[in-house]
């Protein structure tokens, strides 16, 4: 079965375009965290964050982990931060991979999600989840679903 980049992408989890995702004594809690989403029938995922800063600026982006798409016990995934840092014309991006077993309990915990703050007011910032690499039935050495009884059939275009 051959597929074409975009049958093993799903664009999820839009966060943005925003201003004033600042946080600090004027506004404690406007840092940004959008939807949760699943890992559970996925191999992969890439968090992609884009910012504009000012000069000197600094946006935090972090992967977190839940328990469900509410965002239950939701903690920073270990070693999936990212700071960027605002040069005042050119819009800055990064890019965080995630695989299942980076999770803490990928059993219990399967829900990823975004959380961007920055440190100062009038930022732009926007950031995107891509689930990659769905589970399909076959194989389960290669981490696939087991076999379902009946395989959904799509329709030819």
């Amino acid at each position: 079965m051959s597929f074409t980049p975009s049958q093993n992408l799903k664009p999820v989890a839009q966060i943005g375009p925003y201003v004033d995702a600042s946080f600090g004594a004027n506004n404690p809690d406007a840092d940004l965290t959008y939807p949760y989403v699943s890992m559970a029938n996925y191999h992969s995922a890439m968090a992609i964050f884009q910012c504009m800063l000012a000069t000197a600026d600094t946006a935090v982006c972090i992967v977190l982990e839940a328990d469900n798409a509410t965002g239950t016990n939701a903690a920073p995934i270990t070693g999936k931060t990212i700071t960027l840092t605002g040069d005042g014309s050119t819009p800055q991006v990064g890019v965080i991979d995630i695989h299942p077993v980076e999770l803490t309990d990928p059993q219990n915990h399967p829900f990823i999600g975004l959380r961007i703050t920055t440190n100062t007011n009038d930022d732009l910032v926007c950031g995107l989840i891509l689930l990659c690499e769905p589970r399909y039935a076959g194989d389960s050495a290669k981490g696939n679903l087991p076999p379902v009884a009946t395989v959904p059939t799509h329709p030819t275009y």
